[in-house]
């Protein structure tokens, strides 16, 4: 007779539903306060231009198992083209990565890409891609003012692993410092 195991697994959709549900939230305070503004782009451009799909392989230590890992696990996230030819994308995205491309809204073609920087403190990361002609002619995102609560903002982004992008409309009801720290223990 095999005994189970009645410890939850870090898989549950109980956790993975709540730790999903505060990182895209994450995700998406962390566009609004940083880019999302009506003056960021001029009339001929499109914020949509610079925002990317980030694909990525990794393979995250099993810490119910000592010196093991969990295995190969594919996922994805959003991120934005700024300036110097790089990429801003979350740290939780690119966290315990072993392969990485990138895609450009509105293409089909993925692009090799490796981690530049991490700061797990403030959940971002840094991502360039390999291909020198990527960003040819691709606008990229400036970071402007922060929004005043009722400010209306757009957020755009592929949440929840969509293939297509999602734009949402919102207003800032408030703004305040949370500590915050990323982990999948």
């Amino acid at each position: 007779m095999k005994k189970q195991n009645k410890s939850r697994s870090l898989s549950s959709p109980l956790i993975f539903g709540n730790w999903l549900q505060c990182m895209l939230m994450f995700f998406f305070i962390t566009m609004l306060l940083f880019f999302i503004t009506s003056s960021v782009f001029g009339e001929a451009q499109d914020v949509r231009e610079a925002i990317v799909k980030v694909y990525v392989v990794s393979n995250s230590p099993d810490y119910y198992n000592p010196w093991s890992m969990q295995g190969p696990r594919g996922g994805s996230g959003s991120g934005c083209i700024i300036e110097n030819n790089l990429i801003l994308t979350n740290a939780h995205v690119v966290s315990d990565h072993t392969f990485l491309q990138v895609r450009k809204y509105g293409e089909t073609e993925r692009h090799r890409a490796e981690v530049v920087a991490v700061s797990h403190l403030t959940d971002l990361a840094l991502i360039k891609v390999e291909d020198p002609g990527f960003f040819k002619d691709e606008p990229f995102l400036t970071f402007g003012e922060l929004p005043e609560p009722q400010q209306e903002v757009l957020v755009y982004g592929f949440p929840m692993g969509g293939d297509m992008l999602s734009i949402t409309k919102g207003i800032i009801s408030r703004i305040e410092h949370q500590p915050y720290v990323h982990s999948s223990s």
